[in-house]
């Protein structure tokens, strides 16, 4: 039998939703008859994409209370719409030579923005395959619900109550979760995982890491991490993401002596064993990390999240006493040793 082919749509390579995509092809090809295929919007813009990326990364760093206004804020929907529309109609991001690769059966998006260029084509005839969509978010923003889906499979009961309140039939959203690697759901014990990646296995280990792109307060946790009585007690790994600047930074200030203590690295693929050989999760509010520290049993303290959807995603777990909120590196500490402590 000629297996039906899924083709998972995601933003861009080495995100959390790539991680999300990974984890349904994974579950997907286990299932007979089905194969997937993962694809990302920047594979013919290589140039283009890694521009925007960097733009993108800077707004984070230096406008993030603006990026936070503007993200899913319905002020702006309608002017979002009519602006693509045009282009995403114009198939910017071909689209089109993505579906011919692949020749899949059904769509699935796990961001947005493949999500409604897929809906602006759907409308327009230039595409009619079956279209899913999956929240990678503990909550919906504006932008999500749009015409043309099958169905929608909803992180949480919130999220599914906000795609409800922005206008999408109650019968098209599932609740299912984020959903995750097999690794991270069926992890061997903490102490075996705390010596496969070469820590003790009794002293505390903090984990500490910014996301894809690194925008979090790295050199103010080092420092703690290096001089403050109270976590010198801990073991500590620093997950940097894409930047490598921050890590340069970090590796040249850290004595050797205390690299087996504190260990500092880059963008990590897999990122299981060190998730279930922590004690504790300092980060920022992804939505794929903070699912993976829940399915791992690990404390979170959520330090700086990024305005608009990881506000969303701190103020949901934070409110069901889930994780911790801190705003500075300062807070994120005492509060680490109220943790560990207790």
């Amino acid at each position: 039998m000629i297996p039906k082919k899924v083709l998972i749509l995601y933003g861009a390579p080495g995100s959390g939703h790539a991680q999300v995509a990974s984890a349904l092809a994974q579950a997907i090809n286990k299932t007979p008859g089905w194969m997937a295929h993962e694809d990302h919007l920047l594979r013919h813009w290589p140039a283009l994409g890694g521009l925007l990326l960097r733009l993108y990364r800077w707004v984070l760093g230096h406008m993030a209370g603006a990026w936070g206004r503007l993200h899913g804020n319905p002020r702006y929907l309608a002017m979002a719409r009519r602006a693509e529309s045009v282009l995403y109609g114009l198939d910017i991001f071909r689209i089109q030579k993505i579906l011919d690769r692949h020749q899949p059966h059904l769509v699935i998006a796990v961001h947005v923005l493949p999500l409604r260029c897929l809906a602006v084509l759907k409308a327009g005839g230039k595409f009619s395959l079956p279209l899913y969509a999956v929240i990678t978010d503990f909550w919906a923003h504006s932008y999500w619900p749009v015409a043309g889906v099958e169905r929608y499979f909803a992180s949480s009961k919130c999220s599914a109550d906000d795609l409800i309140a922005g206008g999408v039939p109650a019968r098209r959203v599932a609740i299912t979760g984020i959903p995750l690697r097999e690794e991270f759901r069926s992890h061997p014990s903490k102490i075996y995982c705390r010596l496969r990646t070469n820590f003790d296995p009794i002293r505390k280990l903090i984990l500490v890491m910014g996301g894809r792109y690194g925008i979090f307060p790295f050199e103010e946790l080092l420092e703690a991490a290096m001089n403050v009585s109270v976590a010198r007690q801990w073991q500590w790994a620093f997950v940097f993401g894409g930047n490598d600047r921050a890590l340069r930074r970090a590796r040249e200030n850290l004595p050797p002596e205390e690299s087996r203590r504190i260990r500092l690295t880059g963008f990590l693929e897999d990122m299981a064993p060190l998730m279930a050989a922590s004690d504790l999760l300092i980060t920022k509010a992804g939505g794929s990390t903070l699912a993976e520290a829940l399915a791992c049993g690990v404390a979170m303290i959520l330090c700086r999240p990024i305005p608009g959807q990881e506000e969303g995603n701190a103020r949901f777990l934070v409110s069901l006493g889930a994780a911790l909120r801190a705003d500075t590196a300062g807070v994120a500490l005492q509060m680490a040793a109220g943790l560990l402590q207790s």
